[in-house]
């Protein structure tokens, strides 16, 4: 218990002026826990303020793997954790073609959703979303611009609708069902889409009839679609939940981070670059002026994530990349080194996590969320069984002794010889404190 206190303290300390009182730090009851939106969150200050004492203990209470014991026909090549309903105890995985129930002990249940052109059948999974209320399972197929519904035994409930067909309005590359109405992204511009330029924006909230009622702004109206040769755009979309609120996040260069509320697409963070963000007329044609400025400038990485107490998102610069933490309460932020991608440029004193946070719970796998659970009482994340025998080496036991739970490496320990070299993945199921919470 007395090393949990310390490693927040830590945390903290690394997010605070070097003048401050730990003492004072350390009474969470004593904080502001009246936080404004938006949040303004410095980039430029959060990397110049690095803290690699930042752990995994810092914000998870406990960890536990789960292997997936899925039979040999609905082996996934392109691996992606849905959601994790935490009231249920289910997980949602799967790939562009199927969708898996799976158990908290990683066995597998059944099905939803069909590929195929039949009732109820889909021509492509895009994204997959749960209304954990009523036990409903959201299937988004982007090529045929529809959203269909299922419960959580598989049954096909309903075609909600299909915006090809039902409006010609608009794109939608992924759709989320939240809080009963949909919140979607829209297709990515490239210079093969000029004729569909007006219906393309950022985020679109849309009612259950397929709608739209707000949205944000395409980024591609800040490119010159007039030039010949184009370098295709660096911009992705996701969106994370927490405890009924959402994130909505474009990666690349983004200066705001939004959310949901209302119907309406409203400021949530607002991230400052200072003099790192890159010149956007110099990123959209092919050459060294180009590779220069995107080496040498900011640019995030989605997903982020929030807590009630925390922000966190990561960004790469110059070969390196950041886990960026910024603390509401304390209204300051630090980082934590995630990666090196340019070997010229690493720290020999500087431990690499390139998994996420260092993991002195039990000394195993590194981790960083992929998703957070249907209350935001968890973090899940995976990584594939090969990998994990690979990692977690006696050499690397021998480094990790000093951690909270050795009687758990122990059993981790005993689980690495059980699990095949090339069998499925293992789930990472990470329960947050309440103190982040």
């Amino acid at each position: 218990m007395k090393k949990s206190v310390i490693i927040l303290l830590v945390v903290l300390i690394g997010c605070t002026s070097k003048t401050s009182s730990p003492q004072e730090e350390v009474k969470v009851d004593s904080l502001n826990r009246n936080v404004s939106y938006p949040v303004k969150v410095s980039l430029q200050e959060a990397i110049k303020n690095v803290d690699n004492t930042i752990t995994l203990s810092s914000f998870v209470d406990s960890i536990e793997y789960i292997p997936l014991k899925l039979p040999n026909k609905y082996g996934i090549k392109f691996f992606q954790i849905y959601d994790y309903d935490e009231e249920s105890g289910l997980f949602f995985i799967g790939d562009y073609n199927r969708v898996l129930v799976i158990n908290k002990k990683g066995e597998f249940l059944r099905t939803i959703g069909r590929i195929g052109g039949g009732p109820g059948e889909l021509a492509n999974i895009s994204n997959v979303s749960i209304d954990k209320k009523n036990k409903y399972v959201y299937l988004y197929s982007a090529q045929m611009g529809a959203m269909f519904r299922f419960d959580y035994e598989g049954k096909f409930l309903k075609k909600m609708f299909s915006i090809l067909t039902d409006t010609d309005k608009y794109r939608a590359a992924y759709m989320f069902y939240n809080n009963d109405d949909f919140v979607s992204i829209s297709e990515t511009y490239t210079y093969k889409m000029e004729p569909l330029k007006d219906r393309l924006y950022g985020y679109g909230v849309l009612d259950t009839l397929g709608r739209m009622l707000d949205h944000t702004p395409s980024q591609h109206t800040q490119l010159d679609t007039k030039k010949d040769k184009y370098a295709g755009l660096m911009f992705n979309y996701q969106m994370t939940r927490f405890k009924g609120s959402n994130l909505l996040v474009p990666s690349g260069l983004a200066d705001t981070i939004f959310t949901e509320i209302d119907n309406k697409v409203k400021p949530r963070y607002l991230l400052d670059y200072g003099d790192d963000k890159p010149d956007l007329s110099k990123l959209w044609s092919y050459g060294e002026e180009r590779e220069y400025v995107m080496y040498h400038s900011i640019f995030i990485m989605n997903p982020a994530y929030e807590t009630l107490r925390y922000f966190i998102i990561k960004l790469r610069k110059k070969g390196v990349e950041y886990i960026v933490i910024h603390d509401k309460y304390l209204n300051n932020s630090c980082s934590v080194i995630y990666d090196y991608v340019a070997d010229e440029n690493r720290d020999p004193n500087i431990p690499i996590n390139n998994l996420g946070f260092y993991n002195d719970l039990d000394g195993g796998v590194d981790a960083y969320p992929m998703i957070m659970s249907s209350e935001g009482n968890y973090w899940v994340s995976y990584i594939e069984s090969y990998q994990m025998k690979e990692l977690l080496s006696k050499e690397h036991f021998e480094k990790r002794k000093n951690v909270h739970n050795l009687e758990q490496q122990e059993e981790l320990k005993k689980m690495l010889p059980e699990m095949k070299e090339d069998g499925d993945q293992v789930l990472i199921l990470m329960k947050l404190k309440k103190s982040v919470l």
